[in-house]
């Protein structure tokens, strides 16, 4: 016997494919009480700053076409992540202290950019994000509260970068040499750019 196929709003397939799902969940390096966690419990994935002692959740974001990638400082005071306008993923990244408050853009002397990588130094003191577009790929530095510096530049792609402990080496995984699409992986002293 064929049963007839629920389609109404509450039907348990249609629950199933609605639940709540976690995308990431990261803790602070150098402070494991506060995490990030992108989620979509409310319906659109967004970043979401993580009491890890409590469990609390509390949302950082509210972007209406979601936020998928977000970093957490070294230290767990910041929340980084790319602010675009209109989920067109062309913008600035922005910080928000993880108490809450407003977002601070970062680069606010730059072009708005595409991009989809940040990290930092596990001492805290050297931000690093890398930009695409017309001109390739590139990764700019900042030191603490220094403007951003362009470090590295790249006509093909990167697949990510890292870098040191102490920010003084960048380690980039980039199609740019091989002359294929293997990558291979570069290093640079952040000092010299070489």
């Amino acid at each position: 016997m064929i049963h007839r196929l629920d389609l109404s709003d509450s039907a348990i397939w249609k629950q199933r494919f609605r639940a709540t799902s976690i995308l990431s969940a990261r803790t602070a390096t150098l402070n494991p009480d506060r995490g990030i966690v992108v989620t979509n419990r409310d319906g659109v994935y967004q970043l979401y700053a993580w009491e890890v002692k409590t469990g609390g959740l509390r949302q950082i974001t509210s972007q209406p076409a979601g936020v998928t990638t977000g970093m957490l400082s070294e230290d767990g005071e910041y929340i980084y992540y790319h602010h675009d306008t209109g989920g067109n993923e062309i913008g600035h990244y922005v910080r928000i202290p993880f108490g809450g408050g407003v977002a601070e853009d970062i680069t606010p002397d730059m072009p708005p950019y595409a991009s989809h990588g940040i990290t930092q130094s596990r001492d805290g003191t050297t931000t690093a994000f890398m930009t695409a577009g017309d001109g390739g790929y590139r990764i700019f530095l900042i030191r603490l509260d220094a403007p951003p510096e362009e470090i590295f530049r790249a006509e093909r792609i990167i697949r990510g970068f890292q870098l040191s402990t102490t920010g003084d080496i960048l380690v980039v995984n980039s199609t740019e040499h091989s002359g294929s699409l293997d990558a291979k992986i570069v290093a640079i002293d952040t000092a010299t750019g070489r």
